[in-house]
């Protein structure tokens, strides 16, 4: 499929969108209850995911014990590699998982366990992290927490090599110190090796928890997540629980706060920076008052974009009359965006629901418009909480589903693992002129991209902007019809021009994710 060409000089090839069309989709699980909450493409197009089990056979091998992680790893294809059931004698969950730059992954949730491959706990439950190698093998674990429940929801590998490491604190012992009472949002730096460098409670006297954290283009960390507290950190709550956003800087320190919802009930699952520097928040509300509009009744969908200081630059309530919960939104390569999530409606934006609950997806332009909508499932319960644009266009969902029939085969019993492959929803509808069958991918990529064009050409001659247009790279003068070549900038949107010779040029605009 070919990534949307922009309009430099000779290129003009047009594109529509349309529902994508489900490629394949797989069950992956025991007879037991098996889930997901975070999956990742990989760098050589395939995919890792992580949840938790309580299986002993299908494709369950090894379980320590009750619930365990459970990390999986599949080709393009979703034919599973590997799988690594991790733990104790107790319950484990996993809720977050990455690819890091060596090949291996890093992978975040909480253990009751203090046994099996499970060492260091403070008591009741820690946030656990592990460092798995590239085949799964475990390279160092590490439990932080006190006495009382700790979790971890969100991780991600820093620009130093590090991790950064969000969810919620009940201890105030341990290595949890200045908690502000009840549960509150907790951030942990850790360096290379798991060792910690510093962590952070936010919130106020009552609940507050982190649900999603990344680091900001100004190396510093943005959270989301919700509370209910209304003194602390916490300022401007609306009634009940709210989103809550935090940004802090590169060494945790707290910079600003935004509490948004009305006077119901507001639940924040997810954050993304976006390319014009601002933020997008998902999740689910039941207001329909304060910063809430258009809700359609019980549980919606909300969707807020954020500019770069907190303000509101629009929301979108998106559901029917019954309950609809978003998960995850990510920016999608042409400055849109699409989220995730489950829906029981089968009325206002949702059509096609299977019955039950149903994995739900949304596609937004820029300025929050509906551009399509997708409900995918069977007759019994199908939740999908993690999703991810995909190279090639398409998307990637996982959760878990109870059901053996419309859009889901193979379940192995109770709930299973459930990933769908969906399509590209970008459609070619003609090409005029220009450099004709310009590709370039992997995008998202991490840094390293393979050109592809229709014939050999003379010469040609890369040059890498930013969004603002500024060049921040050219890439060495190439020939033919296929190269490979590194990007040599860091994460972020840009836009890279190809100019062949004689006179022919086209750009993709390229997400890149380390």
């Amino acid at each position: 499929m070919k990534p949307t060409l922009l309009l430099f000089a000779g290129s003009i090839t047009a594109f529509t969108q349309a529902q994508p069309g489900i490629q394949w989709q797989k069950s992956l699980g025991g007879s037991n209850y098996d889930e997901a909450y975070f999956l990742q493409q990989c760098t050589d197009g395939g995919y890792v995911l992580a949840g938790r089990t309580r299986s002993i056979n299908g494709d369950v091998a090894g379980n320590q014990g009750q619930d365990d992680f459970w990390v999986v790893r599949l080709d393009t294809a979703g034919q599973m590699l590997w799988q690594k059931p991790l733990g104790g004698s107790v319950n484990d969950g996993a809720v977050a998982i990455r690819q890091t730059t060596d090949g291996g992954y890093v992978v975040a949730g909480w253990t009751f366990s203090n046994s099996g491959q499970v060492s260091g706990n403070h008591g009741n439950a820690d946030a656990w992290v592990v460092k798995l190698d590239f085949s799964g093998v475990i390279e160092w674990q590490k439990s932080f927490g006190g006495s009382m429940e700790d979790a971890a929801y969100s991780v991600e590998q820093t620009s130093d090599g590090g991790y950064i490491i969000a969810g919620y604190a009940l201890s105030a012992n341990g290595t949890v110190v200045g908690n502000h009472g009840g549960s509150d949002a907790w951030v942990i730096k850790l360096d290379a090796s798991g060792t910690l460098q510093w962590q952070k409670p936010f919130g106020g006297s009552l609940d507050d928890k982190a649900y999603s954290v990344q680091q900001t283009s100004d190396g510093g960390f943005i959270f989301a997540g919700y509370t209910n507290s209304n003194n602390g950190d916490v300022d401007g709550n609306h009634g009940d629980f709210d989103y809550w956003v935090v940004k802090m800087d590169a060494s945790g320190n707290f910079e600003w706060q935004k509490t948004l919802g009305g006077l119901n009930e507001e639940y924040a699952y997810s954050i993304q920076q976006t390319t014009d520097g601002g933020y997008i928040v998902g999740g689910w509300s039941i207001s329909n008052d304060g910063d809430v509009s258009g809700n359609h009744g019980n549980g919606d969908y909300w969707v807020v974009k954020l500019d770069s200081s907190s303000n509101i630059l629009w929301q979108r309530a998106l559901g029917g009359s019954m309950v609809d919960k978003a998960y995850t939104v990510r920016e999608t390569a042409d400055a849109g965006f699409v989220v995730a999530g489950s829906s029981n409606s089968t009325d206002g934006d949702d059509t096609g629901n299977h019955g039950s609950d149903d994995y739900w997806m949304a596609k937004l332009d820029a300025a929050g418009a509906t551009v399509w909508e997708k409900s995918m499932g069977g007759t019994n319960s199908d939740i999908a909480w993690p999703m991810q644009p995909t190279s090639d266009g398409g998307y990637v969902v996982a959760g878990w589903s109870g059901s053996t029939n419309g859009d889901v085969s193979g379940n192995h019993g109770d709930r299973d693992i459930w990933v769908v492959k969906l399509a590209s929803d970008v459609t070619e509808i003609g090409e005029q002129d220009g450099l004709g069958g310009l590709r370039l991918f992997p995008n998202p990529t991490p840094g390293r991209l393979t050109l592809q064009l229709d014939k050999p050409y003379g010469q040609f001659d890369i040059r890498v902007t930013d969004v603002t247009g500024r060049l921040v790279n050219t890439v060495p003068v190439g020939s033919g019809q296929t190269s490979t070549f590194d990007l040599g900038v860091g994460n972020g949107v840009y836009f890279v021009q190809v100019n062949a010779s004689p006179g022919s040029t086209g750009a993709v605009r390229v997400v890149v994710d380390k």
